[in-house]
């Protein structure tokens, strides 16, 4: 569960990532989502070579040793005890289960900043429709709350989730792989048919639907891919908007955690110059299409340039600790991103606040906190590329 997101919908958001996934994407950058199971992550960098974890295991004595290898996954029963006697954090598990009630009551608790910055949540993963029926119960509750609930999906389930999908969700963040579907079949193992069978269905539908497509080196990235993704939009009842994402590497530096290769590490992402090329030939097509994020682009140079100075400004004087009124901050910047950081400034914060002080004072703190984002919200968030104005006050 990440807070404080601003690329998945809309405001600010929660993002739900579910874990399980029928795809076999090789450059998926979240592993942590396609396996079923909970997982243990190791980072044999913060290993301190203690033992504790191989006294833990409940497995039988000598079934593995701290040996530099990943020998201990084999058999591993994700008991999660070599997790709880860690001292250094080298093992962590990564996934937990939660019931309808529980999820609910987690995220609604950040209702206000939904509500102020036009936000909700958002099911990901994974592919969250691999549990439809937790995810639509999800959006059952969350809709009775005022909550936004947008789902974002690789298109792959059965056809008659259509139906509940368009009537439970607000926003549907389609990601299209590809429309050729020997491709599909040849790079991720499934039937590419059934995946654009269900993304008609729901162009039939009213449901708002933004299209994402991931741009990859040699696989979907070119022109004629491209072309043939724009010419099948253009044959369909309704042609939403596309979202080009550049491919990147972020996986590569979590593959050693779960043991895996990740066979995209060489690879380069496309150039801005190849983006602009890719949105200018949706444009000769008539796909409309939303601003592509490249390393370079200028939406991403404003945003970056807003989480230094926010960084600087409220983060860095925060961690800093005693009393302190921060100076009033100008920044040039989208109204999203400036939002995100001062959330997560809150955040960052609130915890600081609890470890000083214990929990009953941290609470005090984050309530404090919200104020002064309402005083903040009141004051102007100017929409676009407009001046963000923070003020915080710091307590230790």
């Amino acid at each position: 569960m990440s807070k404080g997101c601003v690329h998945d919908g809309p405001g600010l958001r929660t993002v739900v990532f579910l874990k399980g996934c029928a795809l076999g994407c090789p450059w998926c950058h979240n592993l942590e989502g396609t396996s079923h199971r909970p997982q243990i992550a190791y980072d044999a960098a913060l290993c301190i070579r203690c033992g504790r974890c191989v006294e833990a295991c409940p497995r039988n004595p000598g079934a593995w040793t701290l040996d530099g290898s990943d020998a201990w996954r084999q058999g591993c029963d994700l008991a999660g005890r070599c997790v709880e006697v860690c001292p250094s954090g080298a093992r962590r598990r990564v996934g937990r289960e939660l019931t309808v009630e529980e999820l609910v009551r987690e995220v609604v608790v950040d209702a206000d900043f939904f509500q102020g910055t036009g936000g909700g949540v958002t099911f990901s993963g994974g592919e969250p429709l691999l549990q439809a029926d937790f995810v639509f119960e999800c959006a059952a509750r969350l809709a009775s709350q005022n909550v936004h609930v947008a789902v974002e999906t690789a298109g792959l389930w059965p056809r008659r989730h259509v139906a509940t999908l368009a009537e439970r969700a607000d926003l549907v963040l389609f990601d299209l792989k590809h429309c050729d579907t020997e491709a599909i079949a040849r790079v991720m193992g499934v039937d590419g048919r059934a995946i654009l069978d269900n993304l008609e269905a729901l162009l039939a539908t009213d449901v708002e639907l933004e299209l994402r497509v991931t741009l990859v080196p040699g696989f979907n990235a070119g022109e004629d891919e491209l072309g043939a993704i724009a010419r099948w939009l253009r044959q369909r009842p309704r042609v939403p908007p596309v979202k080009l994402q550049p491919f990147h590497r972020l996986a590569s530096g979590k593959a050693d955690l779960y043991g895996t290769r990740y066979p995209y590490a060489d690879t380069a992402p496309l150039t801005d110059a190849e983006l602009d090329a890719a949105a200018r030939l949706l444009r000769e097509h008539g796909v409309p299409w939303s601003q592509s994020e490249g390393s370079g682009s200028e939406h991403h140079r404003a945003r970056r340039g807003a989480v230094e100075v926010l960084r600087a400004r409220v983060l860095g004087d925060v961690a800093g600790g005693g009393a302190r009124e921060l100076p009033l901050a100008a920044v040039e910047a989208p109204r999203a991103a400036a939002q995100a950081l001062l959330w997560r400034a809150l955040v960052h914060r609130n915890d600081l606040a609890t470890r000083r002080s214990g929990r009953r004072r941290g609470r005090e703190r984050e309530l404090a906190g919200r104020r002064a984002v309402e005083r903040l919200r009141g004051r102007r968030l100017d929409d676009g590329a407009g001046r963000v104005l923070a003020s915080w006050f710091w307590q230790p």
